[in-house]
């Protein structure tokens, strides 16, 4: 496995490119495509604006890995692996995070390790193998990104990883790598949820129904939107939505965890973590919290730890 490859993020807004759409008129859309049962799909920021309806691209649900949209997913980390291949014979290492309330469900491991241990093709008809797959809850590579920068000094102590997302706010408390369960659970309210309160807010406002991907990129991205060209005060929708999704998920927390005594350090990570940094803070109080460096990419980093630790061990056997 080749390690240090240039770091790769996308939106997972995935949308099918159907004959008819006005393909690369213009400015060239920020997308990658993908071919998925001799169809081609979009994957990327700017996918929702092929799409003939709104808000439908990153729905997620229990049946999330028998989509379409996932199975474009998976076929673009296929395609992106095999430019990173020296030879079609090489075995690849990959780990997967889910949300916590998925990861205690034994089927939905099972079923994201077969679709992914085996031979694929890519997109150009190579193949390309996937020899190890690891399925772990999304917090663990947070923490694993965090302690890796001093793990001494983190021996021993009790860390809880709170993991604002897109749809779930997942926890996670660990001690040296071992998972403690009590304190290892998820709630069905992330960054969706903001980004639904603005679109309801600016419904009430202006008499308009925005797409939620068009409104995630505004927030992610400091856009302009407009409604019938005026302009829309998107961060002012944006800070009321924060606190006002915020102040749930500091009841819930404090609701599912509890005062938490035993817990040395709680710290922040995942897409929602610098919105919902001051909620986790005042569900805590008496505790020290921490945001990671780099929240939106920490977990990502540490699956990459976790695969090159393994795929270490099996070039060393």
């Amino acid at each position: 496995m080749r390690t240090d490859a240039e770091y790769f993020q996308i939106a997972s807004v995935v949308e099918k490119a159907v004959r008819g759409n006005m393909g690369t008129m213009g400015a060239v859309r920020e997308t990658v495509a993908v071919v998925v049962d001799n169809a081609t799909y979009e994957i990327g920021a700017d996918a929702h604006m092929i799409s003939t309806t709104q808000n439908t691209s990153k729905s997620v649900s229990d049946f999330w890995y028998d989509t379409i949209q996932y199975q474009a997913l998976k076929q673009l980390v296929i395609d992106r692996l095999a430019e990173e291949s020296e030879d079609e014979e090489e075995k690849w290492v990959v780990t997967l995070g889910i949300a916590v309330n998925q990861y205690k469900r034994p089927q939905i491991r099972k079923q994201l390790a077969d679709i992914w241990k085996r031979a694929h093709e890519t997109s150009d008809g190579k193949q390309l193998l996937i020899d190890t797959v690891m399925v772990v809850p999304e917090p663990l590579g947070a923490y694993t990104s965090f302690i890796a920068k001093d793990e001494d000094k983190y021996k021993g102590l009790r860390i809880m990883v709170l993991d604002p997302g897109y749809r779930t706010t997942d926890w996670l408390e660990i001690r040296d790598g071992k998972v403690i369960d009590r304190h290892a659970d998820a709630i069905n309210i992330g960054m969706f949820d903001v980004y639904n309160e603005i679109a309801r807010r600016i419904n009430i406002d202006h008499d308009a129904s925005m797409d939620i991907v068009a409104i995630e990129q505004a927030v992610l991205l400091d856009r302009e939107m407009r409604v019938r060209g005026n302009d829309i005060k998107v961060k002012e929708y944006y800070g009321a939505a924060v606190k006002a999704v915020g102040a749930k998920i500091e009841s819930r927390i404090r609701t599912e965890i509890g005062a938490a005594n035993e817990t040395d350090l709680v710290i922040v990570a995942g897409g929602g973590a610098d919105s919902m940094f001051d909620s986790v803070k005042k569900s805590f109080k008496k505790h020290t919290v921490e945001i990671c460096e780099n929240p939106q990419e920490a977990n990502a980093v540490g699956y990459w730890l976790m695969s090159n630790r393994v795929a270490q061990r099996h070039a060393a056997a």
